[in-house]
Formats: structure tokens, sequence, C-alpha cells
């Protein structure tokens, strides 16, 4: 553990002392003596934060919803609810894909048969209008902003590099974040326990409690935890609340900005 610079020099003082703590700090019992003071600036309580991107980073309903309807209505295959669509939003494609083909009432037989053939269809749409259509979600550029001021920032994300690293940076986030970790591809589906100790590995880190697994799935808090990360649930996503707080999520919050003060408190 780092030991706090308050003290450690008679030459430090004032905010000069702070701004010393806060570059080294290693452990959020650090600084607490520096967060006490009279000086109003805040510490984040995380060294290294860890973004899942659909769902959380970025809005990517309407472009998966719309690329996923268009791959059942080639294959002939019954249309679905958008709410269903909607749940495919987080976990592998692989896995969300062969889920849907089973609940249609395919045998294993066709789904191994139609699901490459999905997943092309899919990716051929999507990649007409991913860009395009992209959006973050209200207050997220700031908080972003915000806590890139004080912490490493980092993707894992289950999408496919080829379209994660286009995304982060059409969203205007790819300054602020150190690396952008997705998926090889379609030929074998990730589990995000895998991306996220991968993100850590490229952020020569390793998991504890001041770094911090955020989502809006229950595998991103899955993963998160599996790597010992402290996990941040977020609902502005797909994932409901009941759904982060049973896959153990420490914390369940509402909003970007709810997101930033909680990291700052």
């Amino acid at each position: 553990m780092t030991v706090c610079r308050r003290g450690a020099s008679g030459l430090l003082s004032g905010p000069i002392e702070q701004y010393l703590c806060r570059m080294t700090r290693r452990t959020t019992q650090y600084c607490q003596a520096c967060r006490s003071s009279s000086f109003g600036v805040r510490f984040l309580r995380y060294r290294a934060v860890l973004f899942d991107l659909d769902g959380c980073l970025s809005d990517s309903t309407p472009a998966i919803v719309r690329s996923h309807k268009e791959a059942l209505r080639l294959l002939g295959l019954p249309c679905v609810t958008e709410e269903r669509l909607r749940m495919m939003i987080g976990p592998p494609l692989q896995l969300g894909v062969t889920a849907l083909l089973e609940e249609l009432g395919l045998e294993k037989a066709a789904v191994d048969v139609l699901l490459s053939r999905y997943i092309a269809m899919y990716r051929e749409d999507y990649r007409k209008r991913f860009l395009a259509w992209a959006v973050s979600p209200p207050g997220m550029s700031a908080a972003v902003q915000a806590l890139a001021e004080q912490a490493v920032l980092a993707v894992a994300t289950s999408k496919p590099r080829e379209f994660a690293l286009p995304l982060v940076e059409v969203l205007g986030f790819a300054s602020l974040f150190v690396v952008v970790v997705g998926t090889a591809g379609d030929a074998d589906p990730e589990s995000k326990t895998v991306t996220v100790a991968r993100a850590l590995e490229a952020l020569e880190m390793t998991g504890g409690v001041d770094v911090v697994m955020v989502g809006d799935r229950s595998h991103d808090i899955e993963g998160g935890r599996a790597n010992s990360c402290a996990t941040i649930g977020v609902t502005w996503g797909i994932g409901t609340a009941g759904e982060l707080q049973a896959a153990g999520a420490d914390h369940v919050i509402d909003t970007p900005s709810q997101l930033v003060e909680h990291c700052f408190s």
C-alpha cells in the first residue's frame, strides 16, 4: 500500500500536498486525511473504472433491435417483440441468438445451421447504421469526463473490437479511455469474466476494492466480481435493478450524475 504524502516532507503543504496524494493514491483509505481538509478538493474512491459499452456508455438499442429484425425477416423467421430483442443487448451475440432461435422452436440441428447466417445478416445490417445512430445516454459524456480527471478509464465489452473502437470514437470518448477491450469476433463467444480480466491485464492492474466494473447487465456484474472488482449496476441501460441486485452488484445507480456523486463520495 502506498503511504500518503501528507506530512512526509516539511516542504509540502496545502493543495500541492493534496495533489500528490491524489496522484499516488492506491487504496480508498489512503487519502482520508486529505479528504477531510478544508481545501474543498474531492477525491475519487476508485483508481480505475471499467465500463461496459452497449447500454452503459452508448444507447445502442435502436440500431441493434433494427438489425435483429432484419435478420429475422431475411431468414423468414417469426417476428418477436422489441422488448425481447432488447434483452439480447449485452451478452455475447452468439449466446443470445442461440437462445432466441431455440425459443422460436428450432431444433438444435437447425440452430447450428442458421446461427452463422443469422449473425452474418445481423452484422451486415448493423454495420450500415451503428455509427450514424450512435448516441450516449443523457449526462454520460459529462460523467465520463469528470471520472477521467482522477481515474484510469477502460472499456470492457462483449462487442467485437472492430465495432467497439469506432463506436467509442464517434461518441467522443476515445481520448478519455486508456484501453478499449472487445472480443475477437463471433467464432468463439468470450465470457465477461475473461473480457474484464483482459482489460485489467491491459491496464497492468489486478482487481480490488479500488477498481470498479460499471455495467447494465448481470454478466457485467458477474465478470467484475469474478475478477475481485467492486461493481456498480446502472439502470439507464437494459437490465433492471432486480437483475443487477440478483447478480450481486455492490451498488445500483439510476443516472450518470448519481454515478459521479457515488464515485466521489
